[in-house]
């Protein structure tokens, strides 16, 4: 792993430590199971103040660190209308009836809050949509949500909105998503306050909130 890499995920951890985000999804090379439950560990007998809320959580092969209180604060507060479906079958709905997933994950992390174990494996249900598992696992303020097999991102106007902390007069990245711009204007307040707590909760480097408006042939979901 480059140096580049190795300070990119400390600073995404450390982040979601302090509970700017509540999960990390680790994207850095391979790493399984045991060895991020020994990545964690070491952390916790380092900084125990910082890291004794969070858990590691493995789900379709991907790994996320996950910052269990914050996890269920989002859970709690998640909007009814921020589930949007972007199945080609259907257009942009701000709304969708995913409120049995939402409260299996709130199950979750209430058994993940008494860490009687460090590490788990979050099954798929069949019932669940991955992307929706995974949006509402990092703290997206709006996820998407699939009713058919595939979706209809291609050539979409999509705002993506990106959280960076500079360090050392580097830009790294520790959060991102998109949004159909057909529905910015509905969701944009959701985003808005999600910002504010950004910048509320203070920080040692700068954090920088930046949007952009992109038009992509293709998104993989």
């Amino acid at each position: 792993m480059s140096p580049y890499k190795i300070t990119h995920t400390a600073i995404c951890l450390f982040y979601t430590s302090l509970g700017f985000k509540p999960s990390y999804l680790y994207d850095q090379g391979p790493m399984d199971l045991e060895l991020a439950s020994r990545v964690l560990t070491d952390l916790e007998e380092i900084v125990s103040e910082l890291f004794s809320t969070m858990v590691v959580v493995e789900f379709s092969m991907d790994i996320l660190f996950v910052n269990v209180a914050a996890l269920s604060s989002h859970l709690e507060e998640f909007p009814t209308e921020c589930f949007i479906n972007v199945s080609t079958d259907s257009s942009f709905t701000a709304k969708c009836d995913q409120w049995a997933l939402v409260n299996d994950l709130r199950n979750l992390s209430l058994l993940w809050s008494d860490r009687q174990l460090s590490s788990f494996v979050l099954e798929m249900q069949e019932d669940w949509c991955g992307p929706s598992v995974l949006g509402l696992m990092l703290g997206f303020p709006a996820v998407y949500y699939l009713s058919s097999e595939e979706h209809r991102l291609n050539n979409v106007l999509l705002k993506v909105i990106t959280t960076t902390v500079n360090f050392k007069d580097r830009n790294y990245e520790i959060d991102s998503f998109s949004l159909p711009m057909e529905v910015w204007d509905k969701l944009k307040p959701v985003c808005v306050r999600r910002q504010q707590r950004i910048e509320a909760k203070g920080s040692t480097w700068p954090v920088i909130v930046s949007q952009v408006e992109i038009d992509i042939s293709s998104l993989a979901l």
